[in-house]
């Protein structure tokens, strides 16, 4: 079975096939979260059990026994994200800024997304580029693909919602329910020519909110790159609050294939 694989562990460590990625990285490709030294092992057996040649797994900063396990086993530091939380209910939600408008994207919008994506993560410093093994990956053409596979999965608990700016669509947020009371925005773009990005980016957050109290979650969360200040001037004005760091690192195909079974 290809489905996620639940480690028992009280921080709901888990790892799982990633099949866009295999597709972007052109080899089998999983993802850890959650990661800590105890789950290190068993990450490894499902990636050798599912003939897994690329891992990507993240822990919490602070757990550094579990960042110096998976160096030990060859992976990379590839990036660390700051965890920012919000409450909807107990901190009012601001109103979206005047002339910009928030609205769930429309048939036949997709391409547009998916161009905006690509323009706006064209130059994007994420995982990808920090690891020299994937020097190969176009980061435009994962997230661009991220966009439009948004775009043409939506329901009641995922969408995409656009901005709109004097009649002219000039940025994207995906959204989704995580639960029934946390929702999430984990991916946004706003094209690059735009004069007034950082208040596009702040419209489609607030927008993100008013998205995820209409279908009666109380809170919502964001992941941001520890180096993406701007998002983060971002989500302190619009009232959410740090929450944790996380790291993430990589490990190559060779990695995995000579650490010992726990069996």
């Amino acid at each position: 079975m290809w489905g996620a694989y639940m480690m028992n562990k009280k921080e709901e460590a888990r790892v799982y096939y990633s099949p866009e990625e295999e597709k972007q990285f052109g080899v089998r490709t999983a993802r850890a979260t959650n990661v800590t030294a105890e789950s290190i092992r068993e990450a490894f057996d499902f990636c050798r059990d599912k003939k897994i040649e690329l891992l990507i797994a993240r822990c919490n900063t602070m757990d550094i026994q579990a960042a110096q396990g998976l160096e030990k086993e060859g992976c990379l530091l590839s990036d660390t994200l700051i965890h920012y939380v919000r409450n909807m209910i107990k901190t009012p939600i601001p109103p979206i800024p005047d002339k910009i408008s928030i609205r769930p994207v429309r048939e036949g919008e997709e391409k547009i997304v998916q161009e905006i994506a690509a323009d706006a993560f064209r130059d994007y410093g994420g995982h990808y580029q920090a690891d020299r093994r994937l020097s190969h990956v176009n980061s435009s053409e994962i997230y661009s693909s991220w966009a439009l596979n948004s775009c043409l999965n939506r329901d009641h608990t995922h969408d995409v919602l656009i901005a709109e700016y004097r009649g002219e669509i000039v940025g994207f947020i995906t959204v989704r329910l995580n639960s029934p009371r946390e929702g999430e925005g984990p991916l946004a773009g706003v094209i690059t020519s735009m004069g007034k990005r950082s208040l596009v980016l702040s419209a489609l957050s607030i927008g993100a909110m008013n998205w995820f109290r209409s279908r009666g979650a109380s809170r919502c969360v964001a992941s941001l790159l520890l180096t993406n200040r701007v998002m983060q001037k971002i989500m302190s004005r619009i009232g959410f609050e740090p929450d944790r760091k996380s790291t993430r690192l990589n490990s190559s195909h060779t990695d995995i294939s000579r650490m010992p079974s726990s069996a």
